[in-house]
C-alpha cells in the first residue's frame, strides 16, 4: 500500500494578506511518516487520470476509493480524510463531513480555492474481509474533484484518502495521482517613486502581484540600485553574486519569498516588501526591480510587466 506524507502544502487558516515579507506559509499535511497503521486496514484509491489525459480548469473527475479489512480481527473506521491539491475543490459527502475553508475571500468560479479537504465521521467496524467502498446510495463515487483555472501545470500532484480517528493520526492511507495541463501566469511589479536627497537613507518599496490564471510559487525579485545609491541589508534579501550573504552595501540584491503564490482571485496574491536605499550622490535613472513567479514548465504570459524602474526624486 502506498502512503503519502504530504499531499500539498496549503495555506493555513491563519494566513493574512502578503505585505512587508509576511508570507503564506503552508503547514504540512496532517499525516506524518511514522504514523501507526492499523494492521489489516487497507485504503485503495485510483489515480484520477494519466499523463496522456491531463486535466485543467473546468474539468471534474470522480474519486474511486475503497477501504478494506485484510486482517483477521475487526477493524474500526472512525473517520476518513480526503485531501486534494490547491486548484481543486472536493465535492460530495460520506457520513458527517467537515470542509475547512482556507480561502474565505476568494472570488469563486472559474477560480477554485477549496474546499480541497474534508474529514468525514464514518463510525463503522469492518469484519475481516469486509470492504467499504466510498459510494453514494446509487453506487456512484461519493466524492469528485473539480478543477479551477488556477491549477498550475504541467505537473503531477498527489492527493490522499486516509482513515483517521479524527485527531490527525493516520490509521491507513493511500495516495493517488493527478496530472495537470500546462498553464500560464502573469506576475507584475510596481515601484512607487522614492523621495530623498544626498545623505538620506530612504524606503524603497515594491509590490508583486500574481494576476493568474495560474497559481505559482515564490515570487523572487532582483533589485538593481540606481547609480549613486546602494542597498542596505534587509530581511529576505541577500547580495547578488554571493552565497546568501548580506553585505553592508550592495549595488544589487536578490530577494526570495518562498511561498505558495496564489492569484489575486484567491483574495491574496500580493507580496509587498521594502528595502533601505542609501543615497550617496546624485541618483541615476538606471535602477530596476525585476520579478518572477515560479510555475512548473509553464509560461509567463506578459514578461514586459516583470520589470519596473526605480525613480528617486
Amino acid at each position: 500500500m502506498r502512503r503519502t506524507q504530504s499531499v500539498w502544502r496549503r495555506v493555513g487558516a491563519g494566513a493574512v494578506a502578503l505585505s512587508a515579507a509576511t508570507l503564506v506559509i503552508a503547514p504540512a499535511a496532517a499525516q506524518a511518516a511514522d504514523d501507526p497503521e492499523t494492521p489489516g486496514l487497507v485504503v485503495s484509491v485510483s489515480d484520477l487520470n494519466t499523463p496522456q489525459t491531463r486535466i485543467g480548469g473546468g474539468d471534474r473527475r470522480p474519486i474511486r476509493a475503497e477501504i478494506r479489512n485484510e486482517g483477521t480481527e475487526p477493524a474500526e473506521v472512525p473517520a476518513i480524510m480526503i485531501t486534494l491539491p490547491e486548484g481543486a475543490a472536493l465535492k460530495g459527502s460520506f457520513g458527517d463531513c467537515t470542509f475547512p475553508d482556507y480561502w474565505p475571500d476568494d472570488e469563486g468560479a472559474p477560480w477554485v480555492y477549496g474546499p480541497s479537504e474534508a474529514t468525514c465521521v464514518v463510525g463503522r467496524t469492518l469484519a475481516p474481509g469486509e470492504s467499504l467502498p466510498l459510494v453514494d446510495a446509487a453506487g456512484r463515487p461519493a466524492f469528485r474533484a473539480e478543477f479551477g483555472r488556477n491549477l498550475w501545470g504541467p505537473d503531477q500532484f498527489y492527493a490522499a484518502v486516509s482513515v483517521t480517528p479524527g485527531n490527525g493520526e493516520v490509521l491507513a492511507s493511500d495516495d493517488f495521482a493527478i496530472w495537470s495541463r500546462r498553464n500560464t501566469l502573469d506576475v507584475s511589479v510596481t515601484v512607487p517613486p522614492v523621495r530623498g536627497t544626498v545623505g538620506d537613507t530612504v524606503d524603497l518599496s515594491f509590490e508583486v502581484v500574481n494576476h493568474g490564471p495560474s497559481d505559482g510559487g515564490g515570487p523572487g525579485a532582483l533589485i538593481t540600485a540606481p547609480s549613486g545609491t546602494v542597498i542596505l541589508p534587509s530581511e529576505w534579501c541577500w547580495t547578488e553574486g554571493t552565497d546568501y550573504q548580506k553585505l553592508p552595501e550592495s549595488k544589487q540584491v536578490r530577494c526570495n519569498f518562498e511561498s505558495y503564490f496564489p492569484t489575486i482571485h484567491s483574495g491574496y496574491g500580493r507580496v509587498g516588501h521594502t528595502v533601505p536605499l542609501k543615497i550617496k550622490s546624485a541618483p541615476g535613472r538606471n535602477g530596476t526591480v525585476r520579478v518572477s513567479g515560479t510555475i512548473i514548465d509553464g509560461t509567463e504570459s506578459r514578461p514586459g510587466n516583470n520589470t519596473a524602474r526605480i525613480v528617486v526624486r
